[in-house]
């Protein structure tokens, strides 16, 4: 029985841990997809998808080490934000907008982990990663941009990272440090 946050237990590979045995955690996970839950009858994917989700949410936000964007209310890894609300946010920070749609060909892709900006075509673009991403709550964030000078605008946005290379990792090593040291 679980009487305090962070008596929980897990097991990993059979291995049975308390919880306190997690020093910190990195969700890159939205939601549990119920198109991956291939085992359960189609007719109750979606419910036992959005059960998983919420125990997941729940066990997260109970965890007493630092987590990476912390959940939210239907979004294991931040704030799951939809174009509209990120435009919205955007203009607010008197950042330009325009509507790409959901194919991001032709644009920059700028990623955000901490206070490391990856891929910023100009100063412009890295102030930016980081002013939405501090508006917005989230320590990780990709962005996606068009256009050049005055035509510069912002056409895709969204929580996590939308490319993992060598330089992404480097900022996670360095954020996750931060965290630790910081308790």
């Amino acid at each position: 029985m679980v009487e305090e946050t962070g008596e929980g237990r897990w097991a990993c590979q059979g291995v049975d841990r308390p919880d306190a045995a997690i020093t910190a955690v990195l969700t890159r996970l939205v939601q549990v997809d119920p198109l991956e839950l291939t085992w359960i009858q189609p007719p109750r994917r979606q419910f036992v998808a959005a059960e998983m989700t919420a125990f997941l949410l729940a066990w997260l936000e109970g965890l007493g080490c630092p987590v990476i964007d912390r959940p939210s209310p239907g979004c294991l890894c931040g704030r799951n934000w939809g174009w509209s609300h990120w435009a919205a946010h955007a203009s607010g920070c008197g950042i330009p907008v325009r509507d790409q749609g959901p194919d991001p060909g032709g644009t920059r892709l700028v990623t955000m982990v901490g206070a490391t900006v990856i891929g910023a075509g100009a100063d412009e673009e890295a102030a930016w990663a980081r002013r939405l991403g501090a508006g917005a709550g989230q320590e990780m964030a990709s962005f996606h941009f068009q256009g050049e000078g005055a035509e510069r605008a912002l056409v895709q946005a969204r929580v996590g990272l939308d490319r993992v290379g060598a330089a992404e990792l480097d900022a996670l090593d360095r954020l996750l440090e931060q965290r630790l040291e910081a308790g």
